[in-house]
């Protein structure tokens, strides 16, 4: 056990998976995004997981073999339609969206945020963008379903919220170890267990 983590999560149960795999113990920490950044480029923290690939922190991190496929979708209120701007954003209808802050989506996101007549709203957690959009403040908000798929079924928020019938950006998404650890030697052995284990991740893991 680690103290501080839950071990219903996906990122517990992925590294359960692989690194018994392995015989190998592993202790998770859970920090804010700047600061498990700043913890692998000096070395302080071994790797990160479930991470997109990303050109810029290449210099100091090296990547597992593809380990999943995470997908974003919108989600909006059951008691109003499906909004249309929702689904053509170029209507001209302010919409109010809401994301969980240093939660990246993709280029096509950054530009349509900044360019469409939309109404950002940041806040620190996914089931805040839950209440608000239940409770009518939010048109709606974009999320990975791997992270919103437990909200929806609790009781406070199912039947209530929806997400739209097509994924609005996925990727593949990866373990990363610092190139300044020790753990670069385990890499090669990562990469065979995802390998091993890529068809039947899904299966094994505890639904909500």
């Amino acid at each position: 056990q680690t103290p501080g983590i839950t071990q219903q999560g996906l990122a517990y149960e992925l590294l359960q998976l692989l690194f018994s795999q392995l015989d190998q113990r592993v202790q998770l920490e859970l920090l804010p995004l700047a600061q498990v950044q700043q913890q692998l480029k000096s070395g302080q923290a071994d790797g990160v997981s479930i991470t997109q690939l990303d050109e810029r922190r290449i210099t100091y991190l090296a990547y597992s073999e593809p380990l999943l496929l995470k997908r974003a979708f919108i989600y909006y209120p059951n008691n109003n339609p499906v909004p249309a701007q929702l689904l053509d954003w170029d209507s001209g209808q302010n919409l109010r969206l809401g994301v969980v802050k240093n939660r990246s989506f993709g280029p096509k996101f950054r530009q349509q945020s900044s360019q469409l007549p939309m109404t950002l709203v940041e806040v620190d957690s996914l089931e805040q963008l839950f209440k608000l959009t239940r409770e009518g403040t939010l048109n709606g908000f974009l999320a990975y379903e791997l992270n919103a798929n437990s909200l929806l079924t609790q009781p406070a928020y199912q039947g209530k919220i929806s997400r739209m019938p097509q994924p609005y950006c996925g990727g593949a998404y990866y373990l990363a170890v610092g190139r300044h650890s020790t753990a670069m030697a385990l890499l090669p052995k990562i990469d065979q267990a995802i390998g091993q284990r890529r068809m039947d991740i899904a299966g094994q893991l505890r639904q909500p």
